[in-house]
């Protein structure tokens, strides 16, 4: 689902759209973790491309980042 509101000359409008966005349904990814005490290093790689094939450009999606506590 996608959402938008905006003002449009003091008028509020709303939008909204319910499509599958051409993404796959499933993600496979590989995680690592490295920690040290109360902070975690982390990346992820996704296996699978973020779209469907056919039309679409092919997106592979990387997050790396921090966790600053120990949950």
């Amino acid at each position: 689902m996608y959402k938008q509101k905006y003002n449009d000359e003091g008028n509020e409008k709303k939008l909204r759209s319910t499509d599958d966005f051409n993404l796959l349904p499933y993600n496979l990814a590989a995680t690592v973790r490295i920690g040290f005490g109360d902070l975690t290093l982390f990346a992820e790689y996704s296996l699978t491309t973020l779209f469907k094939d056919g039309g679409s450009p092919e997106l592979v999606p990387v997050a790396i980042g921090v966790q600053l506590l120990d949950f």
